[in-house]
């Protein structure tokens, strides 16, 4: 316990860098698709009519596919920074924290937005597949999000 305290008191830009990063990503992907459900439940945006079928169903799996893509592109990135993590400099790391921790987050928020726009072609007719495509961002967040004892993992194998 202490010598997780000592890292964290040795690299406190960092600590600060992928705590800013996890809140600004805790609002794109969870707060954002709570309001987008709410203001799709409250009938804020126009359902589309299309039934899920032919071409509508093939953009609905390419939706799919593309959200389990994102997924594993996270998770093979995370394992290559926190590799590379120990040999940038001092100096850059609380930056690559930031920016990678922020740009998994955008990605992870593309599944609520292909939610929105397959609510748009389909509405009520595949209301599930819209809900699942929205949830799917906080869940992959929790699930595929590298935490703080992650990046101290990786700094403390340097030292």
């Amino acid at each position: 316990m202490q010598d997780s305290k000592d890292m964290l008191e040795r690299h406190p830009e960092v600590v600060r860098a992928v705590r800013s990063a996890r809140i600004i990503g805790l609002f794109l992907c969870l707060a954002w698709p709570l309001v987008l459900m709410a203001i799709i439940t409250v009938g804020g945006i126009a359902p589309g009519q299309l039934r899920a079928e032919g071409w509508v169903q093939q953009v609905g799996y390419t939706f799919t596919g593309l959200s389990l893509v994102a997924a594993g592109y996270v998770t093979w990135r995370t394992g290559v920074l926190m590799k590379e993590f120990r040999a940038l400099a001092p100096s850059d790391r609380a930056r690559v924290a930031f920016r990678s921790s922020l740009g998994f987050s955008i990605l992870f928020l593309l599944s609520s937005v292909y939610g929105l726009v397959y609510w748009r072609m389909v509405g009520r007719n595949a209301f599930q597949h819209v809900l699942l495509f929205v949830v799917l961002s906080p869940a992959m967040f929790f699930i595929f999000m590298p935490r703080l004892e992650h990046w101290m993992n990786a700094l403390q194998e340097d030292e």
